[in-house]
């Protein structure tokens, strides 16, 4: 990919990092390696996902496709404003586990290691009705999946079921990345920064 220097040094940082902890976590057994700081050596990386921000076009998809091609791991994209809570006719956030089994042709520890990319996150704010707001039910069990959750997806894809027997999958060690326009919020930054607008 040409150009989007930072994006690219950052996303790197940030794969390294999750893709770090990964083999941490299953190489306990493994020598420790030469650390230069000594006070680094018991260092734990904690789950951490990722937030691209940038305008329609500019490479964030592309990006990410790149980079699930590049680590040779499942991939699935989604997008956010197709996404419902628990219940009501669409995709409820545990779809997008489901298709992720799917990519990696039912295997599920390989699955547990991909990659989800939802698009357009900045779309479910709260809308600040006084009604339900469906988006507020999307963005908490979204939380939990980000945050790391055992989850119970359709072993055949699709939609939950009553009577049918869900799968577990747990999201620790999924890399969940989130892009967004995120339109005004230079903005906000500037005015808590106290410089005003950009």
């Amino acid at each position: 990919m040409i150009g989007q220097a930072v994006a690219k040094r950052r996303l790197a940082l940030g794969v390294s990092n999750h893709f770090k902890r990964l083999v941490d976590a299953w190489d306990c057994d493994a020598p420790d390696p030469i650390v230069a700081d000594p006070d680094l050596h018991n260092v734990r990386i904690e789950k951490s996902n990722i937030l691209l921000i940038g305008a329609s076009g500019s490479g964030k998809t592309h990006l990410v496709k790149s980079l699930a091609s590049y680590l040779n791991v499942p991939l699935v994209i989604g997008d956010a404003t197709s996404l419902t809570e628990a219940g009501y006719v669409g995709d409820d956030v545990e779809s997008l586990l489901s298709k992720l089994i799917q990519v990696a042709e039912g295997d599920i520890d390989a699955a547990q290691r991909g990659i989800v990319f939802i698009d357009e996150i900045d779309k479910i704010q709260r809308s600040g009705s006084g009604f339900k707001d469906l988006r507020l039910g999307v963005q908490h069990a979204l939380l939990k999946l980000i945050e790391g959750t055992v989850a119970v997806v359709p072993p055949q894809g699709g939609y939950k079921h009553p009577m049918q027997a869900g799968v577990p999958f747990d999201t620790t060690n999924v890399l969940f990345i989130c892009g967004g326009a995120f339109v005004g919020l230079e903005d906000i930054i500037a005015k808590r920064l106290g410089r005003g607008g950009c």
